[in-house]
């Protein structure tokens, strides 16, 4: 096994030792999906553009 998190053998990203850092804040303790600070993606439409006549 091997942790990718912090690069050891023998334990799993699961069971590693090294608290999760957020690659967008650099804080520990969250990450990149749950980034308090990171903006909400952008709202994609739906509707078609309008055409020009």
């Amino acid at each position: 096994m091997y942790s990718f998190r912090c690069g050891e053998e023998g334990h799993g990203l699961k069971d590693c030792p090294v608290p999760a850092k957020c690659f967008y804040c650099a804080q520990e303790g969250h990450i990149l999906r749950d980034c308090p600070t990171r903006p909400p993606p952008p709202v994609k439409s739906d509707a078609a553009p309008a055409a020009s006549a």
